[in-house]
């Protein structure tokens, strides 16, 4: 017996499991910040890459649990896409069963400082035009909290990325902080700083598009 498509999609509804997993999506202009809403198979919600790195427990909401209020113990080191376990959280068994697990999924929030790619995260820096030529010591954040001195090479280049190894997300294999070079110019607002340029330009003759515009 063939089934049509509308039958076959009918079928894989009725199939699945936990018929709420159906339900509960976002609205547009939901702003519920402790929700964990429902995508394909398991409720997602989001926490900050600090909180991904340190661990923390938090109380969320499952609107489609008739907004039922958790508890929730998140581990150091979580990484996104990660699901963790809930046990007897889930739907009521049938026919007398325990009730079934809950899977929730990490999302990270977007972070003012730091990208996430994987478990490696990267961050532009600033440097002025002094530091990438002849070289620097300078402080960066780190997204635990702290803070290290990097060393900015002589002769940098904007683009250019520096690696703090395992400074990323953490985990069994701890990911990379990475640092592209950001070269921030002085405004030329005073006489000053505009002298400053002239004898730059006088000292250092430097085209920076003849080497890339050559054919």
């Amino acid at each position: 017996l063939e089934l049509s498509l509308e039958a076959k999609e009918l079928v894989a509804q009725l199939l699945i499991k936990d018929p709420v997993e159906r339900l509960g999506s976002p609205l547009e202009g939901d702003d519920c910040a402790s929700c964990a809403w429902y995508v394909k198979e398991h409720p997602f919600f989001e926490i900050s890459i600090e909180d991904a790195i340190r661990g923390v427990e938090r109380e969320i909401v499952l609107p489609a649990h008739n907004n039922r209020t958790l508890s929730v113990k998140i581990p150091a080191g979580v990484h996104p896409g990660q699901h963790i376990r809930l046990a007897g959280q889930g739907q009521p068994g049938y026919g007398g069963e325990r009730a079934g697990d809950l899977f929730l999924e990490v999302h990270l929030k977007p972070h003012p400082l730091y990208r996430v790619d994987g478990k490696n995260l990267s961050m532009n820096l600033p440097v002025t035009p002094t530091e990438a030529a002849l070289g620097a010591q300078v402080k960066v954040p780190t997204p635990d909290g702290g803070e290290v001195e990097v060393t900015v090479p002589p002769n940098s280049r904007g683009g250019m990325k520096l690696r703090l190894k395992g400074r990323g997300l953490q985990g069994k294999t701890p990911g990379d902080l990475y640092l592209p070079l950001e070269i921030a110019l002085p405004p030329a607002t005073t006489d000053a700083a505009r002298q400053a340029y002239e004898q730059l330009a006088k000292a250092a003759p430097f085209d920076p598009r003849r080497q890339g515009f050559s054919r």
